[in-house]
């Protein structure tokens, strides 16, 4: 099973049209750890109106569970909303997060990095989350969540109270109790905690409990969060065969086999565009293209296209068109016309027989 750590926790409050802000330095967020929120508020706003930015890095955040307390009772309104989602490279330079209801009204913010203990792919499965309304918060339980089949999974809970002086005493989970982080003081003497399980857990249904001193009757809220490691593999589509295929330089190559039994394997390399296509030949073999330029080789409808070498630059074309076979061909040199072979199924007329005495200087040229 995978163990888990605690890698940083931080807390902010916003008590006006700003948002509630946290920075991280370059030297405090680690690529491959998970960075969970919790934002919660007093004033009466739904869960719904909560945003979140990250300083703009495209990541998209797992939204974990959002609740509302008695948003219709001044004496006792609330809500919550957590996120979370894996730090990445473009992170380690350091960003600053904001959270928002829309409103002026104050904000409270706790985040905690979690640190695993080895490669962990981070996959969101479930919340579980609970209020008690007018209720005191003292042994909160969040529910159940389904029963979870993954078998190393990741816990966390975050709790808040709408206002103190009742703190967090412990935050029990359906096992265990471990790396509990609190936080006591805040706009409008808000209270809260997170905390999360230091072991994987297994197979089953999930819940978390909140223990609090005082008892004084003032009414909180509490979210679990439950991960799953991914697992990991490779797909196949309709291809019966794909031999491995090597791209090197720049521009664009490529492969592509369409209702062919088999694709040979295909090099091509340096600058410009190469495509090699076979669609609908039982065996389309071998081409290389190197040098600048632009190569196409292409095989409609022919039972054999042999290998075809071109080199050079420019422009160079070896086309077979309703032919059985159309021999392997050697072009070179720099240009774009002159240098092009083309087989097809008919003949040249009897009386062209000028136009047959140059086709045949031209190939003993080639075969010189």
């Amino acid at each position: 099973m995978t163990t888990f750590s605690s890698d940083g926790f931080k807390s902010s409050t916003s008590s006006g049209s700003n948002p509630a802000q946290v920075t991280f330095a370059s030297s405090e967020l680690t690529v491959g750890n998970y960075l969970i929120v919790l934002a919660h508020e007093r004033s009466g706003t739904t869960e719904a109106n909560y945003t979140l930015s990250d300083g703009g890095s495209g990541e998209t955040w797992a939204d974990i569970a959002g609740v509302d307390s008695q948003l219709g009772d001044s004496n006792y309104r609330h809500s919550a909303r957590a996120w979370g989602r894996e730090i990445v490279s473009g992170d380690t330079s350091g960003f600053t997060l904001s959270i928002d209801n829309g409103t002026a009204n104050g904000i409270r913010v706790y985040t905690q990095e979690v640190a695993p203990s080895a490669a962990y792919a981070w996959e969101f499965v479930e919340a579980a989350s609970a209020t008690s309304e007018t209720s005191d918060w003292d042994n909160l339980n969040s529910g159940n969540t389904g029963s979870i089949s993954s078998t190393d999974n990741f816990e966390w809970v975050g709790a808040c109270s709408r206002v103190g002086p009742d703190l967090p005493s412990a935050v029990a989970f359906d096992t265990q109790t471990d790396g509990a982080n609190y936080a006591s003081s805040g706009n409008h003497t808000y209270q809260g905690a997170v905390a999360f399980e230091a072991s994987g857990q297994g197979t089953g249904v999930k819940s978390a409990q909140l223990a609090v001193t005082g008892g004084s009757g003032n009414e909180g809220i509490i979210i679990l969060g439950v991960w799953k490691a991914a697992a990991s593999g490779s797909t196949g589509t309709g291809a019966l065969t794909l031999p491995a295929q090597t791209a090197s330089g720049a521009g664009t190559r490529d492969i592509s086999g369409t209702g062919a039994p088999s694709l040979p394997a295909t090099t091509a390399s340096g600058t410009g565009a190469r495509a090699v296509t076979g669609t609908g030949a039982p065996a389309l073999p071998a081409v290389q293209a190197s040098g600048a330029g632009t190569r196409d080789v292409a095989g409609t409808g022919a039972p054999t296209l042999p290998a075809v070498t071109a080199s050079g630059a420019g422009t160079r074309a070896v086309t077979g068109t309703g032919a059985l076979d159309l021999p392997a061909m050697t072009l070179s040199g720099s240009g774009t016309g002159g240098s092009a072979v083309i087989g097809d199924s008919g003949v040249p007329e009897d009386d062209d027989d000028e136009v047959m005495r140059m086709v045949i200087r031209e190939f003993r040229k080639i075969a010189a």
